[in-house]
């Protein structure tokens, strides 16, 4: 999977993306449509397996390469490179230690930016944070979630839970009661329940 992910990533002249990546017998993998409400995410998240298919996700970013891939076994591998190289989503923040967990683009050309931390959201500087992810991605436009845990279940993408089962789920009480740190493309960052 890895070695057909840098193939077809040759072919890409973008300076950051995504690629999602399946077995040809098995058609791809879709969760469920963009256009979901929080309480359906929490629902299907509940109900699903998320290890039962194979998939893999392929990120791109400042040179480097990042590659979360599921085998028919259940079994999850992350793979970074090119080799020397670390991935681009981890980030090193003064807070603690964060990861992009997901990022896709919108037509527009506005970076959606999912990022999973140990710090507490309090902690985070998220002007920082954004200017940061923004210089890895290239591009001036980032709107960015922060959270402790994979679970931003008011996102427009299923993608963000495929590789989520080392984290403990979570109901949608939980959800609606635990806080994401919000920064929009300009202006101020905040701390925002069940969104």
């Amino acid at each position: 999977m890895l070695s057909r992910a840098v193939g077809l990533s040759s072919q890409v002249q973008d300076a950051a993306y995504l690629m999602q990546l399946f077995p040809r017998t098995q058609g791809q993998f879709v969760p469920f449509l963009s256009e979901q409400t929080v309480q359906f995410a929490s629902s299907w998240v509940a109900n699903h397996d998320l290890r039962s298919r194979p998939y893999a996700l392929f990120y791109y970013a400042a040179g480097a390469y990042t590659l979360r891939c599921r085998d028919t076994s259940g079994n999850y591998v992350k793979l970074s490179g090119p080799p020397g190289e670390t991935s681009p989503l981890d980030l090193a923040t003064p807070s603690g230690r964060a990861e992009i967990w997901h990022f896709y683009f919108t037509p527009i050309n506005v970076a959606h930016v999912f990022v999973v931390t140990e710090a507490s959201l309090g902690a985070v500087d998220g002007p920082g944070l954004r200017m940061e992810i923004a210089k890895r991605l290239n591009t001036p436009r980032v709107w960015l979630s922060v959270r402790d845990d994979p679970w931003f279940l008011a996102a427009p993408t299923p993608l963000l839970y495929l590789f989520a089962d080392a984290f403990k789920r979570i109901t949608l009480e939980e959800y609606r009661a635990s806080p994401t740190l919000v920064c929009y493309q300009t202006g101020p960052c905040r701390i925002t329940r069940g969104q």
